[in-house]
């Protein structure tokens, strides 16, 4: 049995408190790696980049993987449209809801499947991670505490 196999017999079969306390140590760790900070900080200075390129029109050597569309008056893109979304609500977010606060912020998201090609997005960057909020899936920041969920409640 894995440390996040559930001993309890849950329906699920996994304890999500484990499975939380694995990846807070894991986070915890690679906050204080040398390589993973540079790492980071690389990646965010591509990002920089990539938007204020954009923005102002200039062309882009190569391109970003999870970079999405973006409407002509925004800056932003959806990893940074969403990471202000779940700031300005204080919780994980639904997808669901996510795209409409994205949207919100003049962000476009596209496709057939909004909620996929915004999750797909987010699953690509350090930046969040998936987690179990009331009940059902939500995307919060990493490295960032989950709040507890009778605090908020909309």
């Amino acid at each position: 049995m894995t440390p996040i196999e559930s001993k309890q017999g849950d329906d699920d079969g996994f304890d999500i408190e484990a499975l939380n306390r694995l990846i807070a140590q894991v986070e915890k760790r690679l906050r204080d790696n040398p390589d993973f900070q540079a790492f980071t900080s690389l990646t965010r200075a591509r990002d920089a980049l990539f938007s204020s390129q954009k923005a102002s029109g200039a062309k882009t050597k190569g391109s970003i993987r999870g970079k999405s569309e973006r409407s002509p008056a925004s800056k932003l893109g959806q990893a940074d449209a969403a990471s202000q979304a779940i700031d300005q609500t204080g919780e994980p977010v639904p997808i669901s809801d996510l795209v409409g606060k994205v949207r919100a912020l003049g962000v476009k998201v596209g496709g057939k499947d909004p909620e996929t090609n915004l999750s797909s997005v987010l699953s690509k960057s350090p930046e969040f991670r998936s987690v179990k909020w009331h009940g059902s899936p939500a995307w919060w920041k990493t490295g960032l505490k989950i709040p507890d969920e009778g605090a908020h409640r909309s």
